[in-house]
């Protein structure tokens, strides 16, 4: 289904056009109201259609299926893929990589360019709607005892019949109006063209957002479709043994040694060598223009400032840091319900995450704030973290004390 959506939508986008055209030849634009209605639930109807599309998709690629238990992890604390049937598909750092992830990612863009298809076409609907009204103008409100010129192919009785009918209301004469008076093409909600258009003015809207919407939505599996496979990584750290083990053995000389890796474990590199082969990948698709949509809308990129011109834009870095900041996220997030840390544990997660800074910082990619106050308080000893506590809990209750003389 989604192999052949370019030339589905096409077809949809065909019965819109010839709507409106039947709409000017039938009615010269008296049913524009109706037609606006319309084509709404239309591209609504469209917009529901491609999201079970979506749903379907993401249930048969497994990429919301992240859940892990303590059953999937070996005897040394790491994970045991061959526990978890169907893991295989989604191993990385392997071969497996181009044979799963980016057959999903290009599913996605597909996905995602037919939306922005519709999305384009909806705008373009917008301005033959508006030059039809434009159109119509003349004929709306004329006295009908006065004789004026009727539109090409039309005859004077059918167009007093328009005039007289339902269908020259006072909605339409209001639009009319509104289109001739504003700017020359209106434009969708988003549209940098007209911001200041008003929002009776967005003829098409509810189906523009629907598809506003949807288009978010696919962007969300694309991101997916590079995140997954990585998460489904540190969802196990919760349950890994290590991060309670003290490792240590006896020596020959009854001495206790650590035996312990202070190299990052195999979860850790795996997942940084997917994030260093992710650049030359998206340099793939970097042509791609569904790529460059709405960036602001990609996961933890809110507050990210990103350049207002295109040719400033550096597409495949920003969905870098999008995926990047969503791994330390889920690293913060997964490792706060460790429930149990040794000394040696917190070294070793620490030399995990150190690790994982390095890899960031070789894409130029800064860490979120929770992952470096986390790295933080993994340096800190048992009696500072006390001591930092008590500082702690000693403002809060100076705040309390506060509040309460602020209300004698």
């Amino acid at each position: 289904m989604v192999r052949i959506l370019p030339e589905t939508v096409q077809k949809l986008i065909s019965f819109a056009e010839a709507s409106i055209k039947r709409c000017y030849t039938f009615t010269v634009g008296f049913s524009t109201c109706d037609l606006i209605d319309a084509l709404n639930d239309y591209f609504s109807g469209i917009t529901s259609r491609l999201g079970a599309i979506l749903l379907q998709v993401r249930i048969e690629t497994d990429l919301d299926e992240t859940t892990v238990s303590a059953s999937m992890t070996g005897e040394d604390g790491i994970y045991d893929r061959r526990s978890s049937a169907g893991e295989d598909d989604y191993e990385i750092g392997r071969d497996e990589l181009g044979r799963q992830e980016w057959n999903h990612f290009q599913m996605g863009l597909r996905i995602l360019n037919a939306s922005l298809m519709l999305i384009k076409k909806v705008d373009s609907f917008q301005d033959s709607i508006a030059t039809m009204l434009k159109e119509t103008l003349p004929y709306v409100d004329v006295d009908t005892s006065v004789a004026s010129s009727d539109p090409k192919g039309t005859c004077s009785a059918s167009l007093l019949s328009l005039k007289l009918s339902s269908l020259n209301s006072m909605k339409l004469s209001r639009l009319c109006h509104e289109i001739a008076l504003g700017p020359s093409s209106p434009t969708l909600p988003s549209s940098p063209n007209h911001p200041d258009l008003p929002k009776e003015k967005v003829l098409l809207k509810s189906g523009a957002e629907s598809l506003q919407s949807f288009s978010i939505k696919a962007q969300k599996y694309i991101y997916d479709s590079m995140f997954a496979a990585m998460n489904r990584k540190l969802k196990i750290l919760p349950y890994m043994e290590v991060w309670s083990s003290s490792r240590e053995s006896d020596s020959p000389f009854d001495i206790a040694l650590p035996q312990f890796s202070l190299s990052p474990l195999d979860y850790a590199t795996r997942i940084g060598e997917h994030l260093l082969s992710l650049p030359q990948q998206l340099d793939l698709y970097i042509d791609d223009e569904s790529l460059a949509y709405s960036i602001k809308t990609l996961p933890f990129m809110e507050t990210f400032q990103i350049p207002e011109t295109s040719e400033d834009l550096d597409i495949t870095h920003l969905w870098l840091t999008s995926v990047c900041r969503g791994i330390m996220d889920s690293f913060v997030v997964n490792a706060l319900e460790i429930p149990e840390m040794s000394p040696h544990g917190s070294l070793q997660l620490l030399t995990d995450m150190q690790y994982l800074v390095n890899v960031f910082s070789a894409m130029e990619i800064d860490p979120l704030e929770p992952f470096s106050l986390l790295m933080d308080s993994l340096k800190l000893s048992k009696t500072q973290i006390q001591e930092q506590l008590q500082t702690v809990k000693e403002e809060w209750i100076k705040e309390i004390l506060k509040k309460l003389e602020s209300k004698k």
